[in-house]
């Protein structure tokens, strides 16, 4: 969704206690996005109500290569996964 600037589909799938609004959500500065390399899941099966995936991102910004790494923590909402926020426990 973020490759594509789909603003419509990370309103609806981001957590309703932690998304912004979708304004900014459509305000995004264009981005490049090259690639992205999942580290490792943990939770998030079938049976689970939670879960989180690692993962490091390159994009390029404004000319500048940058990378991003983060553990996202995501839960079931209605039988779909939405994504809550960036594990800042890690």
């Amino acid at each position: 969704a973020y490759v594509r600037g789909n603003a419509k589909y990370l309103y609806r799938t981001w957590d309703q206690q932690t998304r912004p609004t979708f304004q900014s959500l459509k305000g995004m500065p264009p981005v490049n996005w090259m690639g992205l390399e999942v580290i490792g899941t943990q939770a998030g099966g079938v049976d689970d109500a939670e879960g989180e995936v690692e993962f490091i991102a390159r994009y390029m910004e404004q000319g500048q290569l940058r990378v991003m790494r983060e553990v996202s923590r995501f839960r079931r909402d209605k039988g779909l996964w939405v994504y809550v926020a960036e594990n800042t426990g890690v």
